[in-house]
This record gives C-alpha cells, structure tokens and sequence, in this order.
C-alpha cells in the first residue's frame, strides 16, 4: 500500500527525512580478510558481504558468526501475540552487529525494515504515518535509554503485522522489567547476545582459521581451539576480539591506522 497525501507537510513514505528505510542489498561479489580484519577492527558491517555468506554458506564465503538462533527467535514470532523484543549485552558482545544481520534477513523474509535514531518532532509524525500501514513492518531502535520517548511511542501503537526492536546494555542499572514492560505496553521478549552458543563458537573457530589468524594456535586441533575460545574467552565475542588485537598483524594493522590520523 503506498501513502500518497494532499495535505501540505504531511509524511509521505516516499521521502521520509528522518526515519530511515531500509532496501534490499546487492550480494558482493567476495570476501575478503581485509573484510573481516574491518568488521573486527572497526565494527564496519557490510550488508552485501553477509548476504553472500548467507547465500553461499560453504567455508570459503566466511564473514561474521551468523546468530541465526536469536534472529529466528526474533522473526519466527506471531507479531500478533508477541511483537515487542529487547535486544541486550554488554558493550562489545555485538549488539549493533546482531542488528544488522537481524535487518537483513528480516528484509529477506519480506518485512519492512525501518530504523529510528532520532527524538525530533518530525520522527514522531513520520513514525504515526509508518505505523497507519497494514504491511509487515519492523522498526529498530538502537540504545533504549537515548531514544526511550519514541520506543515508547512505537509500542503504545504496534499493530498485528508490527514488530519493535529496541536494543540496551546489559548492565545498564536504572532498567528494569517491571519498567520496561510498563514502557513498552506489556510483555516483551529478551534476547541477550552475551554468551555464544556452542554453533557461534564453531563459527569463530573457522572465521579465524579461514582468515588466518589463529598464529600462536596454528597447531592445534579443532577441540583445542574450541576449548581456548569457550574457556579462555568466556564464550563472548568481546574476549574473543581482545585476543585477536595481541596477534601481530592486527596489532601493526591497528598502529597503521592510528598513525594515519596522526600524521
């Protein structure tokens, strides 16, 4: 269904100015180490690269550890029972990234995907205008606490084909359930990405293995390598990360970079 309207100023789906909608993405062609050395040096997440991991799914095309249990969790629910999820962890553990892949397929599935960054007035009438339309949509919002007014405007308003994103750390103190299911109207569902599970777990041991930044783990075998990233990592993205910034290629990656903005 497409909005058209004849009042002056008033939203229009075509050209929204401060709520962002996102499209579908062409596949990469490849992927690279450089790829993966940029999502876990700086973060930068390519939606093209991970649609050719999804599509390919073989050991070559490896880019991020695809959280493909939580992001069912999250899209396999009847938005008409359940439409409201609350995405948590700590700083580190891949909060943002998570989003993204959540993003993509759900554009894949079909849904509408919009994201909200901002609390201005003219998001709340864009987001009105958004929430009047029948089609499957999702919005996300990244950090709960900063965009709190507008999530809690969303989910007064979801309707049957809606779905409400919101995302926040996992020890954020002033956050509650309780507080939580009174400001989203009613009952919501977690998904805390701390822990990997034993698959994710598996996915990092290749990723690092395709890439070759196992190093000082070179020898080992598969179950080793498992027992280090479960163990000695805690089984969390943020101490796996960590013990890849002590490899000398990242860490000489790393000082290039920080040289290039010194210079």
């Amino acid at each position: 269904m497409e909005l058209k309207s004849n009042e002056v100023g008033k939203p229009d789906i075509k050209n929204l100015g401060f709520v962002e909608q996102l499209s579908s993405i062409s596949t990469e062609n490849e992927i690279s180490r450089d790829d993966f050395s940029s999502l876990v040096i700086s973060g930068e997440f390519s939606r093209g690269k991970y649609q050719r991991q999804l599509i390919e799914n073989d050991s070559e095309n490896l880019y991020c550890v695809n959280r493909s249990r939580k992001i069912e969790q999250v899209l396999s629910d009847d938005a008409s029972i359940l439409n409201k999820v609350f995405v948590t962890s700590d700083i580190g553990n891949g909060k943002t990234v998570f989003l993204s892949q959540l993003a993509t397929e759900a554009l894949n599935q079909g849904y509408n995907v919009f994201i909200v960054r901002s609390e201005l007035d003219e998001v709340f009438a864009e987001v009105e205008m958004l929430l009047e339309r029948t089609e499957r949509q999702i919005f996300i919002v990244d950090d709960y606490i900063r965009h709190r007014r507008i999530s809690k405007f969303i989910a007064l308003r979801l309707s049957g084909n809606h779905k409400l994103i919101v995302s926040g750390r996992s020890d954020i103190e002033d956050t509650n359930y309780e507080q939580l299911t009174d400001e989203l109207s009613g009952a919501f569902k977690e998904i805390d990405l701390n822990q990997l599970s034993t698959d994710e777990i598996s996915q990092w041991e290749r990723l690092l293995d395709r890439w070759g930044f196992w190093e000082d783990h070179g020898g080992a075998d598969q179950q080793s390598r498992m027992n280090f990233l479960k163990k000695d990592c805690g089984a969390e993205n943020r101490s796996i990360i960590l013990a890849i910034f002590k490899k000398p290629r990242v860490a000489d990656k790393i000082k290039s970079i920080v040289e290039y903005f010194l210079i």
